[in-house]
């Protein structure tokens, strides 16, 4: 920035873009603040409102847990069946080079 700031460095137009329309200004109230925050838990039922989320997170993070356990499990289980055919195949492989010559 400091080598275009001081003009030996030739900006691209890209640059200049960026700074011609000046600061963004805001109004008193924008649109997407004339409404209150609604979200999954009711303001008026708390604690319970943030303790059911929460709950919800531990349930989701749970199952998302054992369905990755089980996954890695059984493609655990495939590398080393692949690695076994693997292993008994280049044995094979070796051993025929070794009687052809």
């Amino acid at each position: 920035d400091f080598y275009k700031s001081s003009g030996a460095v030739q900006k691209e137009a890209y640059e200049l873009l960026q700074r011609a329309g000046g600061p963004v200004t805001l109004p008193e109230t924008p649109s997407t603040w004339d409404s209150g925050y609604t979200a999954v838990a009711d303001p008026a039922a708390q604690p319970d409102g943030i303790v059911t989320v929460l709950e919800q997170i531990s349930a989701d993070f749970g199952r998302m847990e054992a369905d990755t356990k089980a996954q890695e499990e059984t493609d655990q289980n495939a590398y080393d069946s692949d690695m076994k055919s693997s292993k008994i195949e280049k044995a094979r492989r070796a051993k025929e080079a070794e009687m052809k010559t």
